[in-house]
């Protein structure tokens, strides 16, 4: 039998989750979307539940929670808004405080692999089993479960291997956005000083000066 603590606490959290997001009066959680079952865990006095779909995301807490990541701090909200229509959305909210308190979107073909990213939870949930219960929502949901999954992180390895993750040092290739050369006498176009002349390779111009 659970303690009496944790009954309370659950049954609070049930009380707020049918009127803060769900807002009918049953004693189960369910995703706006497509009417599949939320299910919510226990934290000391608080309870968690993650939710899945842009549509179910509160973006004015989704941008908040940008403020904390390395990449997407700087971010315009069009840009975070396209990036999640074209993403799995994953948010985790608390009950108890009637907020989104972290944050993690998948890119994927849902046929071989998908990317992680923009994993964030908010500061002052950290330590309190969030983080894990978000990534475990996300390697375990239907559309992602059998595939393979891919993500970049330098300081939270321990989070990841605990989902199932492995690190293969060495392996990492990437490619940053190039900017295209404009010649000189191509005349005034638009893009101006946008337009950047990319270096002779090395051993090209050692090639020119031998001739």
């Amino acid at each position: 039998m659970k303690n009496r603590k944790e009954m309370a606490v659950r049954k609070r959290a049930v009380e707020l989750g049918k009127t803060f997001m769900l807002g009918f009066s049953s004693r189960k959680f369910w995703n706006r979307k497509d009417n599949s079952k939320m299910e919510y865990r226990v934290h000391g006095d608080d309870a968690f539940v993650v939710m899945t779909g842009a549509e179910n995301m509160n973006m004015t807490d989704v941008m908040s929670l940008m403020q904390y990541t390395k990449l997407g701090k700087d971010r315009t909200r069009e840009q975070v808004e396209m990036g999640m229509a074209n993403s799995m959305c994953f948010g985790i909210y608390s009950l108890l405080d009637h907020k989104q308190i972290g944050f993690a979107r998948a890119v994927t073909d849902y046929s071989t692999c998908y990317y992680v990213t923009d994993v964030v939870t908010d500061p002052d949930y950290r330590g309190k089993g969030a983080a894990n219960q978000l990534m475990e929502a996300v390697v375990d949901c239907d559309a992602l479960r059998n595939l393979r999954g891919v993500l970049l992180t330098k300081d939270a390895m321990p989070l990841y291997e605990g989902v199932g993750f492995s690190a293969y040092p060495g392996t990492f290739m990437d490619r940053q956005p190039v900017v295209q050369a404009m010649p000189e006498d191509a005349g005034d176009v638009a893009f101006g000083d946008a337009w950047a002349v990319p270096a002779m390779p090395a051993f090209v111009a050692a090639a020119a000066d031998a001739e």
